[in-house]
């Protein structure tokens, strides 16, 4: 726990942006006012998991007139769930400004979107963001697990 002076719930920082299995370390908040800290949680682990932390994914990321996306070369799978789930017309993933998370205008609710939801409101671990971290390189990631977007 910390004192982060912003609106930040949390962050993370893994100990390797190489290794995955490396682990991390997650710091909460203790100013926030916040009581779905799963979500949060979850996000986080993300971030250490290699989303917006992984050098694959750092490499695999371009930008075109200000927009940042997530490479559909590097992550064709993550590619093909953002076209076929949420109805993708651009020529990558999109991601967010600061190239760490899924694009928040585009994905909204989804867990690895930088801005966390109302209390009560469901930010599920989607395709998009389980086939992001298996083809990171975790070998082990089950897509039947994942929840739906709505």
């Amino acid at each position: 726990e910390e004192t982060i002076s912003s609106n930040i719930l949390a962050r993370a920082r893994p100990f390797s942006s190489s290794n995955l299995k490396a682990g991390g370390i997650v710091y909460f908040n203790s100013n926030a006012r916040y009581h779905d800290w799963d979500f949060v949680t979850k996000h986080e682990l993300g971030h250490i998991f290699g989303i917006g932390s992984n050098e694959k994914w750092d490499n695999n990321i371009y930008q075109v007139n200000g927009q940042y996306y997530l490479s559909r070369l590097g992550f064709p799978e993550t590619y093909q769930i953002y076209t076929d789930y949420f109805g993708g017309t651009e020529s990558g993933t999109p991601i967010g400004d600061a190239r760490g998370h899924f694009d928040e205008a585009v994905f909204d609710r989804e867990l690895m979107t930088p801005i966390a939801e109302e209390e009560g409101v469901n930010q599920p671990v989607t395709l998009l963001t389980l086939t992001a971290l298996k083809e990171l390189g975790w070998s082990n990631i089950d897509l039947t697990q994942a929840q739906p977007y709505n």
